[in-house]
């Protein structure tokens, strides 16, 4: 809740990422052990800050692909896009959060279904940036169809 408050209060405060600098150890254990909500929160709060910390993030993906199975397609719906906006606006590339992404994604999963039109929008600027090019074609044609 910090790094999401932070980022609501004071988005590109060059304070407040300092603070955030002098505690990346602790919010490092954090990260990887927060459940969805708090993760696409925290994740949010760095994207608003421009906390960019190419280490902290690959926590926050690794923590990601690592409990999103373990989400319901209604619960994940309300997350998934926050994180991917996050990772985007910081241009952080994660393989492994992209297989992810793609995996939860399939229309057959049911996330997608449950995906409201501000999320749609979240996740179909993001692809732009994180998933570029004919790999991920039918992940972005799913989206854009929704």
């Amino acid at each position: 809740g910090c790094l999401w408050a932070l980022g609501w209060a004071d988005p590109n405060a060059t304070v407040s990422r300092g603070h955030l600098e002098r505690l990346r150890d602790e919010i490092g254990v954090v990260l990887g052990e927060l459940k969805m909500k708090d993760l696409s929160h925290a994740l949010w709060g760095m994207a608003a800050l421009d906390f960019n910390d190419k280490e902290l993030l690959g926590i926050a993906a690794d923590r990601f692909v690592a409990w999103q199975m373990k989400v319901k397609a209604p619960i994940l719906a309300k997350h998934i896009a926050r994180v991917t906006w996050a990772f985007a606006k910081l241009d952080f590339h994660h393989k492994l959060f992209k297989l992810a992404l793609e995996e939860r994604l399939q229309p057959h999963k049911y996330v997608i279904r449950f995906l409201e039109p501000d999320q749609l929008h979240a996740l179909a600027w993001s692809f732009r940036i994180l998933m570029p090019g004919s790999r991920w074609q039918k992940t972005r044609d799913d989206i854009d169809a929704k």
